[in-house]
């Protein structure tokens, strides 16, 4: 599937207009896989390991270099429970790799979104992400599956664009590390760069008002930190969705102590 990367289609918003109809059969895949029994559902995960796994060794050089090194074969792995015999994949062994190590024979690089770790802690870790593969980790991140809360939806995206207030969406975190506004030009009014202060995040939130905001706890940490030390009344959203460190009970406790009603702050931890 080759990536919408025109100017002119993005800035028109047929580019969006036609990643949102990808997006939508996404979400109904989802949807489908959400409803299979606790049979289906280990059948599918075997299968769809069967299938991964010879993908990747037969596609993807740094994985069939290792599993071959390790004496593994795609035949070797038919349950779940076989996975502990493959050989794990290190941040170092694809910061050695070249891109053309990395990306699948299957794929072009102009046909993926290219995200990159933000480097702390040595070099940055590039990785391919195809665009079936971003609106499908789009779809699993719905609120719905969060927190039983409405999804972001076409007519959503399109009203927060044009009002720019009281958005149903809105993240704080390291931009080229971050696939909506890659996808979805007319999200990028709702990203923030968490490597801005906690001021340029209060004045974010307060002045987008999101029901959904999503970040790093740290980065929701300070802002409550923030907030608290100047007193600031912070707009509390629907819902915290936070990703990419370890959620502490502290943590948590001092996030959702800063809310001027607690009752009302979901704080959903994503992986």
């Amino acid at each position: 599937m080759r990536v919408v990367r025109s100017p002119v289609l993005k800035m028109t918003g047929i580019g969006d207009l036609i990643n949102a109809l990808r997006y939508a059969r996404a979400v109904r895949r989802v949807r489908q896989l959400m409803q299979l029994d606790a049979a289906e559902l280990e059948r599918f995960q075997q299968e769809r390991l069967r299938e991964i796994v010879r993908y990747a060794y037969e596609n993807v050089e740094v994985y069939n270099r290792k599993w071959r090194q390790a004496g593994i074969r795609p035949d070797d792995i038919g349950s779940l429970a076989d996975l502990k015999r493959l050989p794990l994949t290190t941040k170092e062994d694809l910061r050695r790799a070249s891109r053309d190590e990395i990306l699948s024979r299957e794929f072009r690089p102009e046909d993926c979104y290219v995200l990159a770790s933000s480097g702390s802690t040595g070099t940055p870790v590039r990785v391919y992400v195809d665009e079936d593969k971003a609106l499908i980790d789009m779809a699993l991140s719905l609120p719905k599956y969060m927190a039983g809360l409405p999804p972001v939806t076409a007519g959503s995206v399109i009203r927060d664009f044009l009002l720019r207030r009281h958005v149903r969406y809105m993240s704080i975190v390291v931009k080229k590390e971050y696939l909506y506004h890659q996808v979805f030009w007319t999200m990028k009014h709702t990203v923030v760069d968490s490597l801005d202060t906690p001021d340029v995040h209060i004045r974010a939130i307060n002045t987008k008002k999101p029901a959904y905001l999503y970040s790093y706890p740290s980065v929701i940490r300070n802002i409550s930190i923030r907030a608290r030390e100047r007193r600031i009344a912070l707009h509390q959203p629907r819902l915290v969705m936070v990703c990419g460190e370890d959620l502490p009970g502290p943590v948590r406790d001092g996030i959702v102590g800063a809310a001027d009603n607690h009752r009302r702050l979901n704080l959903a931890g994503i992986g």
